[in-house]
């Protein structure tokens, strides 16, 4: 998979099909590639190796304004292995460890990613807030240590998409819930 400056991921090879001169600019999504890996080897039914069909003849985009941006990023919840554990327990220890791989920050919070950011200097995908407090202190990407600035960094959509439905999944947070049923009772939540 490669990025874009948007934040999207995309099947690489159907990228490269796209006249040089409009193709957009991407990276690999080595974050995405490493959960799709580690998925194909737990779930082999579902043949994530194979293209869904065969990459379609590019068209020029019709004369359109452009879509209106990406949503916001929606802040997940502080998860961790314990809370994520549960959710993938069908799948073998190595494919859990896998995804869990795929979904930690494994260089500067060590902790699952809440707001995914791809370094365009080298497709690592690191923890938003991390990645920024780092920069501020050494404008270069940790792990390829090419020079990076906040303006290289995309939101991962597809990342940020899969960390949403593996919190939908987990049971709810606690603190989370008696703050609303504190705010929906009218009164403040007791610290």
């Amino acid at each position: 998979p490669v990025i874009d400056l948007h934040g999207r991921t995309f099947e690489g090879a159907w990228i490269r099909l796209i006249p040089e001169h409009v193709r957009p600019r991407t990276v690999e999504d080595r974050t995405t590639k490493a959960l799709v890996e580690a998925l194909a080897e737990g779930c082999p039914e579902a043949d994530l190796r194979t293209p869904a069909r065969l990459p379609q003849p590019w068209l020029p985009p019709p004369r359109l304004p452009p879509p209106p941006g990406a949503a916001p990023f929606r802040r997940a919840r502080q998860m961790d292995d314990s809370m994520l554990q549960p959710v993938l327990e069908r799948l073998s220890s190595d494919t859990r460890a896998g995804i869990l791989r795929a979904l930690t920050d494994n260089c500067i919070s060590f902790a699952v990613m809440r707001k995914p950011m791809t370094s365009l200097a080298s497709g690592h995908t690191f923890d938003g807030e991390g990645i920024l407090e780092w920069l501020a202190r050494d404008p270069r990407d940790p792990l390829s240590k090419a020079p990076l600035t906040p303006k290289e960094l995309v939101g991962n959509l597809a990342l940020r998409g899969v960390l949403g439905a593996l919190e939908e999944a987990l049971p709810p947070d606690e603190a989370v819930a008696q703050a609303l049923a504190a705010l929906k009772g009218g009164t403040a939540a007791q610290a």
